[in-house]
């Protein structure tokens, strides 16, 4: 009967797993650094290039 055990709960561990480090990634570690995804308009406009 105790060999019945751990492949019984070898999926149960393994999403507890990986539920675990979801909530450090969310929690606990720091937020990567956020990059604009465009330059700022006033920087176009001053090299003349908006629009193009």
């Amino acid at each position: 009967m105790y060999a019945l055990i751990v492949p019984v709960l070898t999926p149960f561990v393994l999403l507890a797993t990986v539920l675990g480090l979801s909530w450090w990634e969310d929690h606990v570690l720091p937020p990567p650094p956020v990059e604009p995804a465009e330059p700022p308009v006033e920087a176009a406009l001053t090299r003349g290039v908006a629009g193009r």
